[in-house]
């Protein structure tokens, strides 16, 4: 059977929009004498299948098809939005989308990120440099120069990571050298005159010193040894020798000590350091009792 398209109806024909689409069929021929004119038109026009009082066959177009397929899935998509029927639904929480992502990421991403830049300074201590002077009189000091602390400053761009230091780089350096502090020493000598029971002597300088008392016994070498009772300068120890500490008052300088007379520097000692000398003794006659005295220094 071959079935011819015909003349497609316009969108909004009298037919019902959605009627199903059948192919055209032919109703049989009626027998012959049965009514010519009714077998050679013999379609079913019951069927809305045919155009009213045509006989043509009715071919819906594509814009019939869209329609009804859209129809199709819309109903289809209600229906699996809510739920077949004895399937349980989903257990899952049905709040908005964007409100379980907010609570699921933090509300700022500074609380995990952040930058700032630190200014670091560093305090940098000066020295201290002496210099001889002869217009100062020996024993004296005078500051020349005052010393100034130099500074260090660097600048960092400090980079956290949920509060903890992450990494740091250094923007900019500057430093500020620091000031040499400058002290005078005097060299010069001035001599001066002091009277003393023996009647008056001159001498260039005076020092404050701890004056303690010692024998050949109390050297630390035991008698009889080779060394016992010789100084440091080779000399036999005797009433007069001074111990000293030779970056003080050097050996050989004569001196006069109150309340034990002359005496010269020939002998040191472990125990000699700074401003503190030893006064020798024999056997003890006259011990002199420990204290701080002023020496005069005679050349």
């Amino acid at each position: 059977m071959k079935i011819e398209l015909k003349e497609i109806p316009p969108l909004g024909h009298e037919l019902p929009l959605f009627a199903p689409w059948y192919p055209p069929r032919r109703i049989p021929a009626s027998p012959a004498g049965g009514g010519g004119a009714a077998s050679s038109k013999s379609f079913d026009s019951s069927l809305p299948r045919r155009q009213a009082g045509t006989g043509k066959p009715v071919v819906f177009s594509n814009d019939y098809k869209i329609a009804f397929l859209f129809v199709v899935l819309a109903a289809f998509s209600v229906f699996t939005l809510q739920g077949v029927e004895g399937v349980e639904e989903s257990a899952a929480p049905q709040s908005d989308i964007s409100t379980y992502l907010m609570s699921a990421l933090p509300a700022k991403t500074d609380s995990f990120f952040r930058t700032e830049t630190q200014t670091q300074e560093t305090t940098l201590p000066y020295s201290t440099a002496f210099e001889n002077s002869d217009e100062l009189e020996i024993g004296t000091t005078l500051l020349k120069q005052e010393g100034k602390a130099g500074r260090l400053t660097q600048v960092y761009r400090v980079e956290f990571y949920q509060n903890q230091e992450s990494d740091r780089l250094l923007l900019s350096r500057g430093q500020v050298e620091p000031q040499t502090e400058i002290i005078l020493k005097g060299t010069k000598i001035i001599w001066r005159e002091l009277e003393t029971e023996n009647g008056p002597i001159a001498y260039w300088r005076k020092i404050k010193v701890y004056a303690t008392p010692y024998t050949a016994e109390s050297a630390g070498k035991p008698l009889g040894s080779p060394g016992f009772g010789i100084t440091a300068t080779g000399m036999r120890a005797h009433f007069g020798t001074v111990a000293v500490d030779s970056k003080v008052i050097p050996l050989g300088t004569k001196m006069y000590i109150p309340g034990y007379g002359i005496g010269t520097a020939e002998d040191t000692g472990g125990a000699i350091k700074g401003n503190i000398i030893d006064l020798f003794y024999e056997g003890g006659n006259g011990w002199w009792n420990s204290g701080y005295v002023t020496v005069y220094l005679l050349d």
